[in-house]
């Protein structure tokens, strides 16, 4: 689900990009809308929800660990952008393949059920 969530990413990134012209903007609303996606996705068919913390304080953290890879998916997109003048769109792959191994990592071996995190 996650390789959904990072191309719910990707294509909306890509789509806010070519409408404004901003790849700042475009990495904000496309990280939230594909974050949504992927605790929908990462509940309904991946892991198991609720077996660890309370549903409420499991969003907050999902919500949590995603800020810290929103935070690294603009930082990535600054330094290849701005300091080393790569295409936007080759970036922002680069970008989301690395903070897609932060957010599933945190979600697998944090916030959800470590015994049957996956499900069947």
């Amino acid at each position: 689900m996650g390789g959904v969530s990072a191309l719910v990413d990707f294509l909306i990134f890509c789509l806010l990009y070519n409408i404004f012209s901003n790849w700042f903007l475009a990495g904000i609303l496309s990280f939230f809308i594909a974050t949504i996606a992927n605790y929908y996705l990462s509940i309904n068919l991946v892991f198991n929800s609720g077996n660890k913390f309370k549903k409420l304080h499991e969003i907050y953290l999902v919500f949590f660990a995603s800020f810290i890879g929103f935070v690294i998916n603009q930082i990535i997109l600054f330094f290849f952008i701005e300091a080393f003048i790569l295409n936007v769109y080759l970036s922002k792959i680069i970008a989301t393949s690395l903070v897609f191994m932060w957010n599933f990592s945190t979600r697998k071996f944090y916030i959800f059920d470590k015994k049957a995190n996956v499900k069947s």
